[in-house]
């Protein structure tokens, strides 16, 4: 009895051999129906709109970062022609750069000085 009552109230499935079910999910018979197809699509073009959008956003940053690299370039570039002309100037008198931190840390240590880091 039970089975015949489970019979009653089980509703029937009509599958294809490929186990699709075709029945109230909106499928024909041929595969899904022209509105789903249409309606992925859309899907499809509103993310890639995000995405196109995010890549303009990425276009802003990198430009801005390419100039703040410029800048920084031209600021090395400054320093490091100061530091050539301080090393020209210590040589100048007589004291070479690799030697420098010898005498600083004996300066140091005569004005009873912390050593510097």
């Amino acid at each position: 009895m039970i089975a015949s009552v489970d019979r009653l109230f089980t509703v029937r499935l009509r599958r294809d051999p490929l186990g699709v079910q075709r029945t109230g999910t909106g499928m024909s018979g041929n595969g899904a129906d022209l509105g789903q197809v249409l309606a992925m699509l859309g899907d499809v073009l509103t993310g890639l709109r995000g995405v196109r959008e995010e890549i303009r956003a990425l276009d802003r940053r990198m430009d801005q970062l390419s100039r703040r690299m410029d800048q920084l370039e031209s600021r090395v570039e400054g320093l490091a022609s100061q530091v050539a002309a301080y090393h020209g100037a210590v040589v100048g008198h007589g004291v070479l750069i690799s030697e420098l931190d010898t005498r600083l840390s004996r300066v140091e240590q005569h004005l009873e000085l912390p050593p510097h880091a």
